[in-house]
């Protein structure tokens, strides 16, 4: 299964290796959906997958938003 590395601009040490699975299920989608997505590179225009990850970087960093996450295949 495909690692994604997802980190947060503003927070430059942070970053998480997540699974399609792992976002999938952040997401409440499928593993087929999430990897789509990301082939196509529409993640980050895809406000689903981006705000689930604001979502969780606000929780743990507050005030970042969905501009402030990068993800890429690794």
């Amino acid at each position: 299964m495909t690692n994604y590395k997802v980190r947060w601009r503003e927070v430059s040490d942070h970053e998480i290796e997540l699974t399609a699975e792992d976002l999938a299920e952040l997401l409440g989608c499928s593993v087929e959906d999430v990897e789509e997505d990301l082939e196509r590179a529409e993640w980050d225009s895809d406000e689903g997958l981006a705000d689930a990850l604001a979502e969780y970087s606000d929780q743990a960093f507050d005030g970042l938003t969905r501009e402030d996450i990068e993800i890429e295949e690794c």
